[in-house]
């Protein structure tokens, strides 16, 4: 038994369930703890955080306590402790180099790491980005614990669950194309571009010097984890849309926002019930007769972990051309696509042979239970560190965040009950930003019998105070002094902006009619001239 600390991002916690997680991670905890280790997990909900900031008390002296003796760390999503704890650090990387937390400090110390990677290229990566030895790297392909049944109807032709990465789409175009480049810059750029998606992990100043670019206009990323993000998503849609009308349904996140208008098919196509943990997977891929997977482009040669969920149930694998996948399931032969036509021809062909369909389906569930259970990852990381993590009693396994959640329901002694949405109280309280719905530690100020002020306590020492559902002052503590703020202006600030936003289309919209209008009225008045004119020549 072994007491392991784990850090990771959770991008799909829920309010209402704040352990529940994709089936990966969720698998990878169950195991530990089933195995008969004692984990203690911090899970977080930022994108791309990088834990620059102090790390705060509470936690560093949870750390302290729990007196880890491996701690695994998903990309990194965690403070710096090589300096807390003395055990081996484990980065394991589920995404990509590029999305490591605090790589700097990495390199300063890079003797007090390990990595376990899940693509051969990354191999290579961690050893020239960070200078590592071979002996500080392994290689622990994606593990699936989800299972086939054949209890669910297959209903849906085609299934696909994951993120919706095009908020925006390519908007560090704008900036390079308004300073008008000419042809040879622009030339530079889109092969910048093209390297870029080879290699996420150099920044664009970087190819231009690699390549000898010299560019009168260069092109910039703002960021550009968001930027290979909005590559890969743009991507996404065009394979998705090839096959919308044979019968798609999409799940997952950020599919129904305002990009998604100029993607009609895919939108309708969306479904919106949550989609999250391993029973919740199992349901959604065993009632379909294919699943698609596209890649990010942070896997060079690598694929999601998706790919053994989908392998392990009825659903037949349709995927996006991945060199590691084609070496781990060459007994599979899954069928695989590099083009929108090539997807769509794929699909079409599955759907009506339903014999070449289900053999291979079959076949993906020996390799599955043969090579990529927890059993197997697990006996490799015994292997990596050199330690047993195995015994014949189940363990513990605890769950935290510095954002919300389980531990913030126990900070939290009362939840605010719900009220009758068409009360007056309620819709002043959220016109000013008062949800009763949300939970709060709550305390008044009485006069008598009478609650006049309603205190709330949120975390990180702020209160706001109402007058009823009326927003009277913040007060927040911020390095040790205290500092108060009118709510009722912030919330009225806010509420002013939300106005805006919502009817500056139609605002805009009338503003510029008016000149419209004018100049019709100018016309018009024109006309009724000359007809007068033209009558009163009549009558003399």
């Amino acid at each position: 038994m072994a007491r392991i600390f784990v850090s990771l991002y959770n991008f799909c916690r829920r309010i209402e369930s704040f352990e529940a997680m994709v089936p990966f991670y969720e698998s990878f905890l169950d195991g530990l703890k089933k195995a008969g280790n004692d984990v203690l997990c911090f899970q977080h909900k930022t994108f791309d955080r990088q834990f620059q900031e102090a790390m705060p008390n509470s936690i560093r002296q949870k750390i302290i306590d729990f007196n880890p003796e491996i701690c695994i760390l998903f990309n990194n999503s965690f403070w710096d402790i090589s300096h807390l704890v003395e055990c081996p650090i484990v980065i394991y990387d589920t995404d990509s180099p590029a999305l490591f937390a605090n790589k700097d400090l990495i390199k300063q110390n890079i003797a007090r790491f390990k990595f376990v990677v899940n693509q051969t290229h990354t191999f290579q990566t961690i050893k020239e980005y960070f200078s590592a030895q071979d002996s500080q790297i392994k290689y622990i392909p994606f593990f699936t614990e989800l299972a086939y049944s054949n209890e669910l109807p297959l209903d849906k032709n085609i299934v696909f669950l994951g993120t919706n990465w095009t908020w925006k789409g390519y908007d560090f175009l704008q900036p390079f194309v308004a300073e008008n480049p000419d042809l040879n810059d622009r030339y530079y750029a889109q092969n910048v571009i093209k390297q870029f998606q080879d290699n996420p992990l150099k920044t664009p100043q970087e190819i231009y010097e690699e390549n000898g670019y010299h560019a009168h206009q260069v092109i910039r990323f703002k960021n550009s984890n968001r930027a290979m993000v909005e590559i890969s998503g743009l991507r996404r849609l065009q394979y998705l849309d090839a096959v919308a009308d044979l019968g798609l349904e999409i799940r997952g996140n950020y599919w129904n926002i305002q990009c998604m208008n100029y993607f009609p098919r895919l939108l309708m196509a969306y479904n919106s019930k949550v989609t999250l943990t391993k029973e919740e997977n199992e349901n959604f891929y065993n009632s379909a007769k294919i699943a698609i997977n596209t890649k990010h482009i942070q896997a060079v040669n690598g694929f999601s972990f998706r790919v053994c969920d989908i392998l392990a149930s009825n659903a037949c694998l349709v995927t996006e051309k991945a060199s590691d996948m084609e070496q781990l399931f060459k007994d599979v032969h899954i069928p695989s696509f590099t083009s929108p036509a090539e997807v769509r021809e794929v699909c079409l062909r599955l759907l009506q042979n339903e014999n070449e369909r289900y053999e291979i389906v079959s076949r993906a569930h020996e390799v599955i239970e043969k090579n990529f259970r927890f059993k197997n990852v697990l006996e490799q990381l015994e292997d990596f560190l050199k330690m047993s993590l195995r015994t014949n009693h189940e363990g513990n396994l605890e769950i935290f965040s510095d954002q919300g959640g389980k531990d913030y329901e126990k900070y939290a002694n009362k939840i605010v009950e719900k009220k009758d949405v068409n009360s007056i109280s309620y819709k002043v309280g959220m016109l000013f930003g008062y949800d009763p719905n949300k939970q709060y530690k709550v305390s008044h100020i009485k006069l008598g019998k009478i609650k006049c002020f309603r205190i709330l306590n949120l975390p990180k020492n702020e209160k706001y105070t109402y007058l009823g559902y009326i927003p009277l002052l913040s007060i927040k503590q911020e390095g040790g002094n205290w500092k108060l703020q009118l709510l009722v202006w912030l919330k009225f600030k806010n509420f002013i902006r939300w106005i805006l936003r919502r009817y500056r289309y139609s605002i805009k919209r009338k503003w510029y009619a008016i000149p419209k209008l004018l100049t019709l009225a100018k016309l018009r008045l024109k006309v009724f001239n000359k007809k007068q004119n033209k009558s009163m020549s009549v009558l003399f």
